[in-house]
């Protein structure tokens, strides 16, 4: 059984993120020759990946046809409709609670996918039950479901707890950690005029961001957001792009980690901030309130208000952290994927 994965990189690295995890846990559960993953992208192979073909996205219809009707199973791509069986992956259904967010054109292609979908009779799978009810609030299906919850696994991040760090960011008080790319939904507008206004008000902890400067959606946005606010300075630490290890040790050593997105499917950035014992400061979603379930170290804010962020910028300073196992999280990610295999050999066997 082969599971094909999406295109990840500087343009989605919470997509490279998702399949390092799949890879591990076909590892550590001893699935490898259950399924194996293909991985599809257009820049440099990263290790352990079993298949690297470049540039994908510039495969005719008919290469893609071949390509595909090979493969057997087919996670997560909509092109999969080339394929015999196929799961299709909804993320999230960003198109249907922002749409402010996307063109007409993209609002019609995503739409066109799940309606493919459901024609096709793909088994569909959900990365959160919050997306789960929003599809079933637009769409009317007979598909079969799953429910992947990702996780990262405790240890394979503890590696760089030890990683060197940048001197330029070492502040006694310590910094908050926003790890969020440049795409416009990742609120960086509101984020950034709530640490200044944190600052003015006494604030000690600094602020280090990183992340790929490129949205797709908004060519612009970036370069507008540094015309109107300072995002550079003795207490701002823009970063840019990070390479993995450099990434999980800014993570490790911050003080908070910020995840104050107006959308998400499921956050990597949520993800990693809970298993390394992070305070988090999170946007009050209902798909993050589902993520953080059970768990402690978090602070719920309203992402489109700045004093509503400060006050959860202030409060990280007298929080007190809560240790809990995390690994809990891991095993329902591994279940979760067991119970799409279960799926998938049913749906082999029809």
């Amino acid at each position: 059984m082969r599971f094909v994965s999406p295109p990840g990189g500087a343009g989605w690295a919470g997509g490279d993120e998702y399949i390092n995890s799949i890879n591990e846990m076909l590892k550590i559960a001893e699935l490898q020759n259950v399924c194996e993953v293909i991985w599809f992208r257009n820049e440099t192979i990263l290790p352990n990946r079993l298949l690297t073909i470049q540039g994908v996205n510039q495969l005719d219809k008919m290469i893609r046809k071949i390509v595909y009707s090979r493969l057997g199973f087919n996670i997560p791509l909509p092109v999969s409709r080339f394929a015999k069986h196929s799961f299709f992956w909804i993320p999230d259904l960003q198109d249907l609670e922002i749409p402010e967010m996307f063109t007409k054109a993209q609002i019609r292609q995503r739409k066109k996918q799940r309606e493919s979908a459901i024609k096709n009779k793909y088994v569909i799978y959900f990365s959160s039950e919050h997306a789960r009810k929003i599809f079933s609030k637009f769409h009317t299906s007979q598909n079969e479901y799953g429910l992947l919850r990702f996780s990262v696994f405790p240890s394979t991040l503890r590696d760089y707890s030890t990683s060197p760090l940048d001197c330029r960011y070492c502040h006694e008080n310590g910094y908050f950690y926003f790890p969020n790319q440049w795409w416009k939904h990742k609120n960086h507008i509101i984020t950034l005029n709530a640490y200044h206004k944190y600052k003015s008000e006494g604030g000690k902890l600094h602020l280090v961001l990183s992340g790929s400067k490129d949205d797709y959606r908004w060519p612009t946005y970036y370069k507008s957001v540094e015309q109107t606010i300072e995002l550079d300075n003795n207490c701002i630490h823009n970063l840019g792009f990070l390479e993995r290890s450099s990434q999980l040790s800014v993570l490790f050593n911050a003080r908070s980690v910020l995840q104050t997105s107006l959308y998400e499917g499921w956050s990597t950035t949520i993800e990693e901030g809970l298993v390394t014992g992070k305070i988090l400061i999170v946007s009050n979603l209902p798909v993050f309130v589902e993520q953080c379930k059970h768990e402690d170290n978090v602070i719920f804010v309203n992402p489109m208000s700045i004093d509503s962020l400060v006050k959860g910028m202030f409060q990280v300073d007298s929080f007190k952290t809560t240790k809990r196992d995390s690994f809990w999280r891991w095993a329902r990610f591994e279940s979760d994927f067991k119970q799409l295999i279960e799926i998938a050999k049913s749906s082999l066997e029809n």
